[in-house]
């Protein structure tokens, strides 16, 4: 009889065991599934975020190519105006290119970068299930601060160029951009001392346009370059989204 007891006793125990286990197991699974259903939203959150500020940074590079190449075109016209057989340019079609050249040389990039950067800060990069997504991101990351190296060098060159030499040898204060000297207008008023249609053929002013243009040409090669790497964040994004 105290056998019997005994038996029922542990059949009993190991019973509630096995159910307490069961509720367990149950309990994990139902908390691994709530933490992965709020991982994948706030994965779709970022995502969605991502999207937006890459197609930001995709409009972005459009305007910066499309007003590159303007200026890269107006000063291949100049350079070509100052060749000893091309005819004499008249003053507005010299005026004109030199405008575009002062107003859009300094241009830049500037990405929108703020999800990305939330990630790195939040030190939740992890939640962003693509490897070739968060691989990308670092590569667009690297590639926007070597630009923005380029740009910056550029920019102390081009000023230097101007202030040094296009102000003190030819009297072009007019058309110093407002960046330098805080006017509204780019071109003011013409001084009467300045033949417009001279300058393409000044030594000083065809050396810093040609100097210009192979930097012109190096900037476009990069944003270009840089315009591929955002379609290709839109690409795997659209993936990971579903669309």
């Amino acid at each position: 009889m105290f056998r019997g007891l005994r038996d029922q006793k542990w059949r009993y125990t190991f019973g509630e065991l096995f159910i307490v286990v069961i509720g367990i197991l149950i309990a994990f699974s139902l908390d691994s599934w709530w933490g992965g259903r709020q991982l994948a939203k706030r994965e779709h959150r970022y995502l969605v975020s991502l999207e937006q500020d890459f197609r930001e940074n995709r409009t972005d590079l459009e305007q910066k190519i499309q007003t590159q190449n303007a200026v890269l075109e107006s000063i291949q016209r100049l350079v070509l105006f100052g060749a000893t057989e091309a005819p004499t340019p008249d003053a507005d079609s010299v005026m004109s290119l030199v405008t575009q050249v002062f107003r859009d040389t300094n241009v830049s990039f500037s990405p929108s970068l703020r999800t990305y950067q939330e990630l790195l800060n939040t030190s939740s990069l992890q939640v962003l299930g693509s490897d070739s997504l968060r691989t990308l991101l670092a590569h667009f990351q690297v590639r926007v601060e070597t630009i923005s190296g380029v740009e910056e060098h550029a920019a102390e060159n081009w000023n230097r160029d101007v202030t040094e030499h296009l102000l003190t040898r030819l009297d072009l204060a007019a058309y110093l951009p407002h960046y330098l000297f805080g006017t509204d207008s780019v071109v003011e008023i013409l001084p009467p001392t300045v033949d417009v249609r001279s300058l393409p053929a000044d030594r000083a002013f065809r050396n810093i346009m040609v100097s210009r243009l192979a930097v012109t040409a190096v900037k476009l090669s990069m944003y270009r370059d840089l315009e591929g790497s955002v379609d290709e964040v839109l690409r795997i994004l659209g993936l990971e989204l579903g669309q």
